[in-house]
């Protein structure tokens, strides 16, 4: 099985994050964006 779990997602989560970015807990407890499309590895001038 390749499902990771909660503690992975969060820790990755956590690993990501930038200081000053909009980020909030889900109701699972779970650290996540706001908007998912923001983690992916995009261009931003």
């Amino acid at each position: 099985e390749s499902a990771h779990t909660d503690a992975e997602y969060t820790e990755m989560l956590q690993t990501l994050a930038l200081p000053g970015s909009d980020w909030h807990y889900t109701s699972r407890g779970v650290r996540s964006r706001l908007q998912i499309t923001d983690v992916m590895p995009v261009a931003k001038g």
